[in-house]
């Protein structure tokens, strides 16, 4: 996923438990390329702590399990942030 990366994306929204690397690596490495990209982390693990996510760039973190209007919500504050 990372390979396909776009500076075009306007905010990404990221699983932390992934099966090759975990979304604290991947955050870190879009926060590199991009610092302003809004990252928002979802996960139902305990593994990292609320800091570790902000320090690998989150801007928001949610526990799932959560419902896709609460993640709307979240996207559409930060889009309308980057805009004005």
């Amino acid at each position: 996923g990372l390979e396909k990366f776009s500076d075009q994306l306007q905010a990404v929204v990221l699983d932390i438990d992934l099966p090759d690397i975990s979304g604290i690596e991947i955050a870190r490495a879009i926060r590199k390329n991009n610092p302003t990209m809004p990252l928002i982390a979802c996960t139902s693990s305990c593994q990292f702590s609320e800091e570790d996510y902000f320090q690998a760039g989150f801007n928001l973190v949610l526990e799932k399990p959560m419902h896709l209007e609460k993640i709307y919500v979240c996207l559409a504050g930060y889009l309308q942030q980057r805009v004005h």
